[in-house]
């Protein structure tokens, strides 16, 4: 996957499977802004500049690192001038992306239906159920212009737990390594396969149809990718 507009791999949905946390976890209410990264990072490696967009042309290993953070869910350890490695040194708290089942956790909020508004998808593209809950390439809201970019986080609807931007706007990384089937992992506090060639990214972006910004849909990107449609967003364990 080249540097630019290139798209995360598109992958179809794994099957339902019922899942057991046993420990409380906190998640961002946005993924993360481009004012976040630069105040921690000293730069803004995005290509579609707004302090409060979305971060995105950022990998996998900028996020956790080349070294030990890039082995997980063998370590939990990440690299020190990573960006989790940054924010954990400064606010001494054990940030991480989420795993890809506490990211459709979340984005679920209890619900069963194809998105967190109760609404299940009437088309692969254009579909009516995603008017109001986020930016995807078709939804044309005036008061947040149409799906040329991502746009400001929290311009849509939040889910039924307060969490904007679930659907739609930036694709998200998740910990986990990709693979297509998951009915032999652990449903206890899961972390996908222990190696891949590609990591797990969530949610839909700006430049896809309603298909993938569903709650159940699964995607990856090599964890090089850099993507103009590609961010994250932060979990933290409740201790």
């Amino acid at each position: 996957m080249g540097t630019g507009r290139g798209e995360p791999g598109y992958r179809a949905d794994q099957r339902q499977r019922e899942i057991t946390f046993t420990a409380p976890f906190y998640i961002g209410i946005f993924a993360v802004t481009q004012a976040q990264w630069s105040l921690l990072m000293g730069d803004n490696p995005s290509a579609l500049r707004g302090a409060l967009r979305p971060v995105e042309r950022v990998t996998y290993p900028m996020i956790r690192g080349e070294g030990a953070g890039a082995i997980w869910p063998r370590s939990e350890d990440v690299d020190r001038g990573s960006f989790l490695g940054v924010i954990r040194e400064r606010s001494g708290m054990q940030w991480d992306l989420p795993t890809e089942a506490q990211w459709e956790y979340a984005c679920r909020a209890g619900t069963t239906t194809s998105f967190s508004n109760g609404m299940d998808m009437t088309s692969n593209g254009q579909c009516p159920s995603m008017d109001h809950i986020g930016r995807y390439k078709h939804n044309q809201t005036p008061e947040v212009g149409g799906y040329r970019q991502h746009t400001t986080v929290g311009s849509y609807e939040p889910n039924p737990w307060g969490l904007y931007d679930m659907h739609g706007n930036v694709w998200e990384w998740c910990r986990d390594w990709y693979r297509a089937d998951l009915r032999d992992l652990d449903t206890s506090d899961p972390t996908g396969p222990v190696d891949g060639e590609r990591r797990v990214v969530r949610g839909g972006c700006w430049s896809y149809g309603a298909a993938g910004a569903r709650s159940a849909f699964r995607s990856s990107s090599r964890v090089d990718g850099v993507h103009t449609t590609l961010g994250l967003r932060l979990t933290l364990p409740i201790d």
